[in-house]
């Protein structure tokens, strides 16, 4: 988790500078795409790169997560309806089924951008939809941060040198609400 304790960072891949190996979300991905393993590394630049893809990660291997939507959001199945039979087998024919726990006494749960309490077994699958979708967030370079920020700068004070104080009131407010 970040500094206020909300997971938005997936380990695609752990590292020792010679050898790269894959987390669970990476090896489901690859596993789905028929690749192998071995074909994976970690690049100085800040990429786990395969065979025809680049996964935008930061130097220890994490990624960005891009949240499909809230805890839930992927289909959940009570392990018990498939030990039952209540579940058709043919409902996870070619597609990727994560077991694990979502009960929230098995203290397997994380504070997402979406929910104070979201499933580990969750975090795991959004990686694998982010590397199979090819949906990255990726982080801007500090320059262009502080390229817009006085880009932003100098057009609010524009605004106020150039319009009645009530409308410069209210761009103000629009710009903080932004």
């Amino acid at each position: 988790p970040d500094g206020d304790g909300i997971v938005r960072r997936g380990r695609a891949v752990l590292s020792d500078g010679k050898v790269s190996l894959p987390a669970l979300g990476l090896r489901l991905a690859l596993k789905a795409r028929g690749q192998s393993a071995e074909a994976i590394s970690l690049s100085p630049d800040g990429f786990v790169r395969g065979e025809g893809w680049d996964i935008p990660t930061d130097h220890h291997g994490n990624v960005l997560l891009d949240y499909a939507g809230p805890d839930g959001t992927f289909l959940r199945i009570p392990y018990w309806d498939v030990l039952n039979g209540r579940i058709p087998g043919s409902l996870f024919r070619d597609r990727i089924v994560l077991i694990g726990a979502t009960a929230s006494g098995l203290m397997d749960h994380f504070a997402s951008p979406f929910s104070p309490h979201h499933a580990g077994v969750a975090v795991h699958a959004t990686l694998a939809h982010n590397i199979l979708s090819g949906r990255y967030i990726e982080v801007s370079e500090p320059a262009w941060d502080w390229a817009v920020t006085w880009l932003l700068a100098f057009l609010a004070g524009a605004v106020v040198l150039t319009v009645s104080p009530v409308w410069a009131g209210l761009a103000a407010l629009g710009l903080v609400g932004a």
